[in-house]
């Protein structure tokens, strides 16, 4: 049986295609897979990187959290109602004319961080003594603490209610996150108190 030209070809442009596809994944090596119990600062750089991704995603819903007037908002209002007349209607009528006033303006309280420079990231997360359960651990409580003082903040709240709030809120990070800030402070500089 003799091949024809035409079928030669197209053998040969398989075979360059196929040599294409595995010079592409040896180029592209599969991410490295994260476990709870590693501890950030003995990770290679790829798997630091991947951390870094990790933590920006988490980092960033804490963010889109912080961005909510509506806390801040319900703040004011108690501030008009307790410093005014004491009533409720009064907290109402403040926290619906800063909130119609934030709308579409309420930014985060940080900037999540870049993890594209490969030395920034080294720098900033490679002396990290935590494990990524421990930061799993914190950035959740994070988030629970910010979504209890939501729940809480109401303008029918008493005046001795209030100030336990602020007391809260002033009172810094959740216990869960005294690991990681102590270990890797940079990590929440430009996050607010929220416990």
């Amino acid at each position: 049986m003799v091949i024809r030209p035409p079928l030669v070809s197209v053998l040969a442009l398989m075979v360059a295609l196929i040599g294409a596809c595995d010079a592409a994944e040896e180029a592209e090596p599969e991410a490295p897979t994260l476990s709870p119990e590693d501890v950030v600062s003995e990770l290679e750089t790829d798997a630091l990187l991947v951390f870094c991704e990790h933590a920006s995603a988490a980092l960033s819903e804490v963010n889109v959290a912080s961005s909510d007037p509506e806390p801040m908002c319900v703040g004011q209002g108690l501030a008009a109602r307790f410093g005014g007349d004491g009533e409720v209607s009064t907290c109402e009528a403040a926290r619906d004319a800063c909130l119609e006033e934030m709308s579409g303006t309420s930014e985060g309280f940080f900037v999540p961080m870049s993890c594209t420079n490969e030395a920034n990231v080294t720098g900033s997360l490679g002396n990290c003594e935590f494990t990524i359960a421990e930061f799993d651990a914190c950035s959740a409580a994070v988030l629970s603490s910010m979504e209890a003082l939501k729940a809480a903040l109401r303008c029918d709240i008493s005046n001795d209610e209030a100030m336990a709030l602020e007391g809260t809120a002033d009172s810094g990070m959740p216990p869960e996150c005294a690991l990681v800030e102590e270990a890797c402070p940079t990590l929440f500089i430009d996050l607010p108190d929220t416990h």
